[in-house]
């Protein structure tokens, strides 16, 4: 799982070039190689990148409410 990708999602979306999520996107291209390094190595769930393993893990650890309002802050 990787986090914002460069897939021209957030053009059409119309966000903006400012969205927060969107600011670390990964090339689409380095996205499919490690997923697919990652499926022959039998892995079921792949977190590339600090970033995105923060994330993942520090949304077990807050409370809902928070989770959504940082998600929010993230998608504008």
């Amino acid at each position: 799982m990787r986090g914002p990708t460069a897939t021209g999602f957030e053009a059409s979306a119309s966000m903006g070039s400012g969205s927060t999520m969107f600011r670390r996107a990964a090339d689409p291209a380095d996205v499919a190689r490690d997923g697919c390094a990652a499926m022959k190595r039998g892995k079921a769930v792949y977190l590339q990148g600090a970033f995105t393993k923060a994330m993942a893990f520090g949304s077990r650890l807050v409370p809902r409410a928070l989770a959504r309002r940082i998600a929010i802050r993230m998608n504008r």
